[in-house]
């Protein structure tokens, strides 16, 4: 039959599927592949990197919080900062917002 793949079983969570490839999803083909200490590496700095912005501090101090039980059902948002309007400020002569346009 056309457009459908032989039977055949995951490696990694012996699952029949009639998938393309070995594997049954991306999840169980990640699960068994070798990563180098190169890839980790990079994997570690970009986390790293993300830390520092403001979400991704937001994102820590949640996870660290629901972790130790000091809070629990807090969303991101919670952490969120409103952004104030352009049309909350007087805008200087010759200069207009785009919705009066």
């Amino acid at each position: 039959m056309p457009g459908v793949y032989k039977k055949k079983e995951c490696p990694n969570c012996h699952k029949e599927h009639r998938k393309r490839g070995p594997y049954c999803c991306q999840a169980c083909h990640n699960m068994d592949r070798d990563v180098t200490a190169e890839t980790r590496q990079k994997i570690s700095e970009k986390a790293k990197e993300y830390y520092r912005t403001p979400e991704g501090v937001a994102k820590k101090t949640l996870f660290s919080l629901e972790r130790s039980g000091e809070i629990s059902g807090v969303s991101i948002d919670d952490f969120a900062v409103d952004i104030p309007s352009i049309s909350d400020y007087e805008l200087p002569p010759g200069y207009d917002i785009a919705d009066d346009w």
